[in-house]
């Protein structure tokens, strides 16, 4: 009897554990969809930032600064 109430319990937390770890998970994919939408984004900033630039309506150092929100947020991916 007292093998079948560790059994049980042993059960209980590997469940507990699994369903645990797939929470993390959805989390973890869900951060990663929202980095990569991050990385995107900085991506087109840059793209207009050197437009901007090549038309004379815009600076060096917003393409500069637009360059590091892009390294930022591919180094947070």
């Amino acid at each position: 009897e007292g093998l079948r109430v560790q059994l049980a319990e042993m059960e209980r937390l590997v469940i507990a554990d699994v369903n645990q770890a797939t929470v993390r998970l959805g989390e973890a994919s869900a951060s990663m969809r929202a980095e990569k939408e991050a990385v995107a984004l900085a991506e087109e900033s840059v793209r207009l930032a050197e437009l901007r630039y090549r038309e004379g309506a815009g600076t060096q150092t917003e393409i500069i600064d637009t360059q590091l929100a892009r390294t930022r947020a591919k180094t947070a991916l």
